[in-house]
């Protein structure tokens, strides 16, 4: 609820405005229009959470090239990291084949893969890495940004859960893209883990 109401409380305070004498109404427009958007987005994310949560039972799975849908995800993001002057260091073993859900391991993945891009220090480099491990496949996308502290590694796949001061409630997301992935893992009979990389940075593993 809390999610919704800041958005509708500005949403209030921009009417208010416009209503004033020689108020800039294209400029409260424009604000009103910003959160509109941000509760669609809020609400098709909660959407999409519960329907994973309360419908496991119809996802239906088939063999790909996980290595393939990865090289589309990183080649989607890599406009949004030039903005940022960034760069996508992505490599992969060759026959990555996995059963599972194409639509929701590619959110899964472009979910993390944003996060890493829109947290890290402009003209540093997103590593994304994937391997074989027996019978389960491996990725890893590293950021070069502040990490997260030890006590909020687990805590970072909660719905709407924010690490202060990375994760502001303007920084543009909705809280759910991780808890989202969390659970697209557990539907593939997988997990999805973050450590701090000693150098700096944050590392999360998906496994799947």
């Amino acid at each position: 609820s809390h999610e919704l109401r800041s958005p509708l409380g500005r949403i209030q305070i921009a009417l208010g405005l416009a209503a004033l004498e020689k108020a800039d109404i294209p400029a409260q427009h424009r604000r009103i229009e910003r959160d509109v958007e941000r509760m669609d987005a809020l609400i098709e994310e909660i959407i999409r959470l519960a329907r994973l949560t309360d419908a496991p039972h119809s996802v239906s799975m088939e063999i790909m090239d996980a290595g393939e849908l990865i090289k589309n995800v990183v080649d989607d993001a890599i406009s949004e990291a030039r903005a940022r002057a960034c760069e996508i260091d992505f490599s992969a073993e060759s026959s990555l084949f996995v059963s599972g859900n194409g639509e929701l391991l590619r959110r899964a993945i472009e979910n993390v893969l944003r996060n890493a891009i829109r947290f890290s220090p402009i003209c540093t480099t997103v590593e994304v890495k994937a391997r074989r491990d027996c019978e389960k496949i491996v990725i890893e996308i590293r950021d070069r940004g502040p990490g997260v502290s030890e006590a909020d590694l687990e805590r970072i796949f909660e719905p709407f859960f924010r690490v202060s001061f990375a994760r502001e409630r303007d920084s543009g997301g909705t809280g759910l893209g991780l808890a989202i992935t969390e659970r697209v893992m557990s539907l593939h009979s997988g997990r999805v883990t973050a450590r701090n990389h000693p150098a700096g940075g944050l590392i999360v593993t998906l496994v799947c």
